[in-house]
This record gives C-alpha cells, structure tokens and sequence, in this order.
C-alpha cells in the first residue's frame, strides 16, 4: 500500500507541471560496471512568450566501470496548439559521469559531455559541451524513494545568433522511485531560469541491476 501512495503521489505532481531542450533523465545514481540502462522519457514545454512543445527522448546508459557511466541522449520535439505537426530532431548528447560519494543515504556525482542538439524555443542548433553536477539524498525508511538536485552548465561552440553565444546555467529537481529492483520511475521539472524557460520530464529507466 506504501509503495502504491507513493507512485500515486509521483504521478499526481507529474500532472500539475508543465515544462525544451534535453531533461537530465538521471541522478547521482551510478549503475556499476558491466551493467546497461535504457531510460524513456516524455518532456513538456510551456512558456507564454514562446510555442509549446512535447519531447520524447531516450537513454541509453553503460556502467564502463565502478562509479563511471557513459550515457548517449536522443529525441524529438513535436509542436503542440499554433506548432501542431513541428517535428524536428532534438539532437544527440554524450556524457561521462563520476560517482564523488557512494553512502546509504546520500550520492554525489559529477559529469562532462557535449554533442549536437537543438533549442526548441529559438531554432538554434549548433555544438557544445556540459558540465554536471548531481547530489541526491535517499529517504532513509524509504530506500526506494530519492530525490535529487542537478545543476548542468552549458558551454556553445558555435552560434548563428551572437545575443545566443553564451553560457546557459540549467537547473533541475527531481525524485525517482524504484519499482522494482530492474525499474524506476524518474519525476524531473528543470529549466534555464536566467532565461524563463523551464521544463517538465518523466522517465521510465530499466536496468540490468539495482
């Protein structure tokens, strides 16, 4: 009965958030050497001055070695009301993450990547490179239950709009929920808070181990 409260209460804050560019669709959480994860995640955009959009991006996560993850992101962004049928590629994303503490009640970890992607809001695409940082505390009587504080700094390579050339400081929430011991579900709202822009995602993660 505890375990259905609180994937009800998971769902219900889904449903009260609303939310471009690429969620984290991660933790602090490492996944141990040899092991592979596969994360689905469905993203929503929502801001008054801009079109909103909903994103289906996908994960794919390998443990190369004790507290080292490589993970490569994908997706799409699909138009939603004046946007309807915008259907445009979000771009591909890689990342190293480094477990910094691996306690009971408590994970840190830090991440370097870059890639090619897409800004839903203002139709810039270009390269660029990410710094990570990632702290999450795990309920103690609830090992199951977790919650997580990110911070992603984005460094461009290239612009076609100079008022765009610059770093972008990306922030984000999130609680995540084992359902069994190969499955969690993840409940992320970040966003770009400098620039108004916020996102909403929620994942689906299957591992090859807990």
């Amino acid at each position: 009965m505890r375990r259905t409260l609180q994937l009800a209460a998971l769902l219900l804050l889904a449903l009260s958030l609303t939310g471009c560019f690429f969620n984290f669709l991660q933790t602090a959480r490492t996944i141990g050497a040899g092991n592979a994860a596969l994360t689905i995640g469905l993203g929503a955009i929502f801001n008054v001055e801009y079109i909103s959009y909903l994103t289906l991006q996908g994960r794919f996560t390998a443990g190369i070695a004790q507290g080292i993850d490589a993970g490569l992101q994908s997706g799409l962004r699909l138009g939603v009301g004046p946007a309807a049928g915008d259907l445009k590629f979000l771009g591909v994303v890689g990342d190293l993450k480094f477990s910094l503490l691996d306690e009971p009640n408590s994970l840190m970890a830090v991440g370097v990547g870059g890639g090619y992607s897409h800004d839903a809001y203002r139709d810039h695409k270009g390269w660029g490179l990410s710094l990570s940082a990632y702290y999450e505390s795990i309920f103690p009587d609830l090992s199951d239950l977790s919650c997580c504080a990110s911070y992603r700094l984005h460094l461009p390579l290239e612009t076609n709009d100079e008022s765009y050339g610059m770093v972008r400081h990306q922030m984000a929430v999130s609680m995540s929920f084992f359902l069994s011991d190969q499955a969690r579900l993840i409940l992320e709202f970040n966003g770009l808070p400098f620039e108004n822009l916020y996102s909403f995602g929620l994942a689906l993660e299957a591992t090859s181990s807990k």
